[in-house]
C-alpha cells in the first residue's frame, strides 16, 4: 500500500516509512523524505472506514451481484450459455483495474 505525505507530497510505502518507537503511535509512522511523523490513514477510526473506498466497494459489490443475477436470468430466457456473458464482463473488469491503479492514501501530520 502506498501513502502520500501531506506536507511534502512524497509517496512512500509502509516499509520505507520511518519509525522511532513502534509502541508510541506519534513516533511510529513517518515520512522518509521530510522526517515528519504522520497519522496512519488506515487507523483513523470508524469515520474514515465508512468513507471513500468502503462506500465505493459496497456499491461495486451490489453492482456485481445485480449483473450476475441478470446474466443468470438471461440464460434462462435465451438459452445462451453464461460463458458468453462472463467473458466480456471479465475483460471489461480487467481493463478497468489496469487503467485505474490504486492511488496512495494521504497521510496528514499530527499538528493538523
Amino acid at each position: 500500500m502506498k501513502f502520500q505525505c501531506a506536507k511534502c507530497s512524497h509517496i512512500f510505502t509502509e516499509r520505507t516509512a520511518i519509525c522511532e518507537d513502534w509502541r508510541i503511535k506519534e513516533k511510529s509512522f513517518g515520512c522518509p523524505s521530510c522526517k515528519i511523523f504522520l497519522r496512519d490513514p488506515r487507523k483513523q477510526g470508524v469515520g474514515s472506514a465508512l468513507g471513500g473506498m468502503a462506500i465505493n466497494q459496497a456499491v461495486a459489490l451490489i453492482f456485481v451481484f445485480l449483473v450476475f443475477g441478470v446474466i443468470w436470468k438471461l440464460e434462462e430466457f435465451t438459452g445462451v450459455s453464461q460463458i458468453y456473458f462472463y467473458v466480456p464482463l471479465l475483460i471489461v473488469a480487467g481493463w478497468y483495474i489496469y487503467k485505474n491503479p490504486a492511488k496512495p492514501l494521504m497521510a496528514k501530520p499530527y499538528s493538523d
